[in-house]
Parts: C-alpha cells; sequence; structure tokens
C-alpha cells in the first residue's frame, strides 16, 4: 500500500504543490532546480487525491515536451525516476504509461499518462481528440501558444461526469526565464488571469561587481535543489565557463530575459569596436600555427583566418571565392601565405571527409595535397565525429565572442575581414525559427567560424569522436 514517494519539495516546491485552486500553475526557475522533479510529483499527487469513484481513482494527463528525442531522454526518465515501480512505460503512439496504486483506504489509483511531443505547429494535431484530467507541459517556453491554448479545451474531459468526474483538472508547467515578447510574459506577468499561478524560483548565483567592473559570481543564499545535486553549487559554478553573461542571467539566475539575440544571431555577443571584438592583428608569418576553418559551400566558399594570442582567437584574414572548391581554396592559401613554416591546422564540416571511405580524393584530402605540394608539410585536420548541432556550435561562438565574465576571447580585423565582421553583427534567423539562420554572402563565414569554436572548445566535452589526421 502507498500514500507519498519519498519526495522532499523545495520553498517554492511547497507553495506550488498546497495550491489546488489555480487551474493553470507555472513553477518558473533555473535550471537543475528542481522543477520538473515537482511537476511529476504534483501529477502523482493530484491523481492519488482524485475522487473514488467504485474503488478507483481515475485521471489521465498528458505529459508534453517540444521534442520526442527530448521526451525519451529528459521527460519520460524523469518520469520513470519517480514512477517507474507503478508501472510500464510502452511505446506506442501516443507513448503512454498505466500508474497503478493501491493505496491504504483499499482504493486504486489509476492513472494513465500519454507523452506527446509538439515540435512544431502540424503536431498540434495530436491534441485535438484528447480528453483528459490534466496536463503537463515541460520546458513551457519551448511550446507554441498555440499547443497551450488547445490543451485548455481538452482538459475537464475525463473522467466523464457519468463516471463520477475528477476533483480536479487543470494544467501545471515548469520553464526556465524567457523575454518580454514571449507568450508566457504575457500571461504571468501583464495579463495574468485569476486562475492562473506563478511561482518563481530564487537565482542560483548572484553576481558581483569590483571597482574595474570585472563580474564573479557566487551562490545565492536561497538557491533550492543545491543538496540533489551531484556537485553542489559547483554544478553551476562549472557550468557558467564558457558561457555568455545572457545565459548565466536567464538560465542560472532565472532573470527576465533572452539568451538569443532577436532576429539575430550574435549581435548581442559581438561588440564591433577596438575596446569590444575588434583586432588590429593581422596574419603573422612567423606565428606557429594558422588556423583555417571552413564552411563548405560552392558559392561563396567561405574561411576564416585564424591565429590564436595568449588565448584570444584573432580572425586576422578570410577567404571568400566565388564557384570554388578545395582545389581554388587551396590554391588560394598558397598564394596568401607563400613562405609559412608554421603549422596549418584545419576545421570544418563533417560532410568535407566524405569519399574518404572509398578512397576517393575528397574536400580535406584534395587541400592538403596541394598544400604538401607547394612547401606546406605540416598541415592536420581536426573536424567532428559527426556534426553536432547547429545551436551548440552557435552557443559556442557566442561565449567566445562574449562569456559570463564578459570576457571577449574570439576577435575580428575589420579591415582585413569585412565579411566576418559583417556576418557576426547581421546574421540573422529564419522567420519563426530558434537558430536556423537565413543564408547570404556573410553568414557562411560566420559558419566556418563556429565550425572551429565547437570543434576546439566544446566537442571533447560532449564526447564527440574527434578525428585528427596528418597527411603531410
Amino acid at each position: 500500500m502507498v500514500e507519498a514517494v519519498n519526495y522532499k519539495p523545495s520553498k517554492t516546491g511547497l507553495k506550488f504543490h498546497r495550491d489546488k485552486k489555480s487551474k493553470v500553475r507555472l513553477i518558473k526557475g533555473p535550471v537543475g532546480s528542481g522543477k520538473s522533479v515537482a511537476c511529476v510529483n504534483e501529477v502523482f499527487d493530484i491523481a492519488r487525491k482524485q475522487r473514488a469513484v467504485k474503488g478507483y481513482r481515475k485521471s489521465r494527463w498528458a505529459i508534453i515536451r517540444k521534442t520526442e528525442p527530448e521526451l525519451k531522454t529528459t521527460t519520460i526518465k524523469t518520469w520513470e525516476d519517480w514512477f517507474g515501480i507503478f508501472g510500464k512505460t510502452k511505446y506506442t503512439s501516443p507513448i503512454s504509461f498505466l500508474l497503478e496504486v493501491p493505496m491504504t483506504d483499499g482504493t486504486l489509483v489509476q492513472c494513465e499518462i500519454l507523452f506527446i511531443s509538439q515540435p512544431d505547429k502540424a503536431s498540434i494535431e495530436k491534441l485535438k481528440s484528447l480528453e483528459l484530467t490534466g496536463a503537463y507541459i515541460n520546458e513551457a517556453s519551448e511550446l507554441s501558444k498555440e499547443s497551450f491554448d488547445l490543451l485548455t479545451t481538452r482538459i475537464t474531459r475525463y473522467p466523464a461526469k457519468r463516471d463520477g468526474g475528477a476533483n480536479w483538472f487543470g494544467i501545471i508547467m515548469d520553464s526556465n526565464s524567457f523575454d518580454e515578447t514571449h507568450w508566457l510574459y504575457k500571461l504571468f506577468y501583464t495579463d495574468k488571469p485569476a486562475s492562473y499561478a506563478l511561482f518563481d524560483q530564487p537565482p542560483a548565483l548572484q553576481a558581483h561587481y569590483d571597482q574595474d567592473k570585472n563580474i564573479s559570481y557566487s551562490f545565492h543564499p536561497d538557491a533550492e535543489n543545491i543538496e540533489n545535486l551531484n556537485d553542489g553549487i559547483d554544478y553551476y559554478l562549472n557550468m557558467i565557463e564558457g558561457k555568455s553573461k545572457s545565459f548565466v542571467e536567464v538560465i542560472v539566475m532565472n532573470q527576465i530575459g533572452a539568451c538569443e539575440d532577436g532576429d539575430y544571431v550574435y549581435a548581442s555577443h559581438y561588440l564591433p569596436s577596438w575596446e569590444g571584438n575588434w583586432t588590429d592583428k593581422i596574419f603573422d608569418p612567423n606565428h606557429p600555427k594558422l588556423i583555417i576553418t571552413s564552411d563548405q559551400n560552392y558559392s561563396p566558399m567561405s574561411s576564416a583566418v585564424i591565429q590564436n594570442h595568449h588565448g584570444i582567437d584573432h580572425v586576422v584574414d578570410e577567404i571568400i571565392l566565388d564557384n570554388a572548391g578545395a582545389a581554388e581554396v587551396a590554391n588560394e592559401i598558397v598564394a596568401r601565405y607563400k613562405g609559412y613554416r608554421g603549422e596549418i591546422i584545419l576545421y570544418g564540416d563533417r560532410y568535407g571527409l566524405q569519399g574518404k571511405k572509398h578512397g576517393l580524393d575528397y574536400y580535406y584530402k584534395t587541400i592538403v595535397k596541394i598544400l604538401n605540394e607547394n612547401g606546406f608539410h605540416r598541415v592536420r585536420v581536426k573536424v567532428p565525429g559527426r556534426n553536432p548541432p547547429i545551436k551548440d556550435c552557435q552557443d559556442s561562438l557566442k561565449a567566445r565572442l562574449c562569456d559570463s565574465y564578459e570576457q571577449r576571447k574570439f576577435k575580428v580585423n575589420p579591415d582585413t575581414c569585412p565579411t566576418t565582421d559583417l556576418g557576426l553583427r547581421k546574421t540573422a534567423k529564419k522567420a519563426g525559427s530558434a537558430y536556423i539562420e537565413i543564408e547570404n554572402r556573410t553568414q557562411h563565414v560566420t559558419t566556418a567560424c563556429r565550425y572551429y569554436t565547437h570543434e576546439e572548445y566544446e566537442s571533447n566535452k560532449d564526447g564527440e569522436i574527434v578525428i585528427d589526421n596528418n597527411f603531410g
């Protein structure tokens, strides 16, 4: 017989659980603050407290996440970690779980869970036929307002009135913070209905500035769920290394704002000034390394040329060629850097290895071959074993442009690299997309830059396989 599970809510979580009157509740807080654990336990709490009819306490829930991979690897895993002993996940369509728990009063809790993804507007059709007691939206800020609106029409439908109905219907949600343009901001800050409730968690970290305006971070005394994190407060202090200041403010400190740059991808991180991300450094023939990172687009074929000085990447040159392939790029390198005897390292897209398994002269092999023939004998290729997600690459470049400590470790010479400078200022996202970029002449070289920053600074952290070959 089971009445409860071994769960101890945080201060904010306790307030969230005690509010059974609000029909829509949102718990907003930092990553790792226990939001999703609070929500799955709230589902269980409501299920076990439903009205008993003929010995059964019945309810049906939809648990929603934006994509199916996120649903499987994160949301379902959290549910199973807490309630897997009470049932089994069935990977049908939709994915489902029947929770059955005998209570001490002799009744049986029967809670049907439907796990549903909502990646786009077309997927909203999945919700139209549902008859639910409640819904839990995991990471609500990632979903569309249309999905939320339709869900509000599908609750109050199970159990049917003729079967005794239910003594609670509603929607619960969790989310990291969001900006003033998000639909959640309007619902919970500016035009909040009387039956809606917001539960805002404290920040995990707090910021400090010294007299020179250098920023540092420390543990926030009211931070929640620290005792359940394997690394305690170090979870956050380690997390923010290499992240942008806006990431820390929104994701860790729970401030209203955006990690993204509106319509532009890099604009809020790239400061086009000599005090910001500009440099006057040019190609140094005596530097021990020359980094050439490329986007293998046919027209224009775009490469950024980088040399690192004291831990800071300086884009000292760019190669922008129309109607060009690997041979044209190689010949351009030969012409520009003739006599260079340092090491050349090529970065770029995984697709530049196509043909390797079949013994063909693929993109990188062609470049290395031509370089070797022209006296460049120290050449390496560093590309990922698989292409990482676009957003991860974008984030890696943003973090180098301006990290959480407001340090700028990726600089561009605007005189020798005007396309790169313009691309970092103006590369924009496609309408309705959170990360897909509008392709144009300046966008390809910024893509080349992010191939380098992800491979050099992020890939090993993600456990990727790095192909690192010397063809010389």
